[in-house]
């Protein structure tokens, strides 16, 4: 899910690819900015570039 949401896409987008209700990923979008302390989409999609502290995340 962390590389759809670098990717730009919508919560609705996001769940339709993995078969998720949208409430069930704005759920999980929630959880992963309150674990790393961010605020924003792109600030997840920033650190997925990154790699946070485990380096970059390789292309799927």
């Amino acid at each position: 899910m962390f590389d759809l949401i670098a990717d730009g896409l919508s919560n609705k987008e996001i769940g339709q690819r993995l078969d998720l209700a949208t409430n069930t990923v704005k759920g999980h979008v929630h959880n992963i900015l309150e674990k790393l302390a961010l605020h924003t989409r792109l600030q997840i999609a920033a650190y997925a570039r990154s790699g946070g502290p485990m380096g970059p995340v390789p292309p799927t």
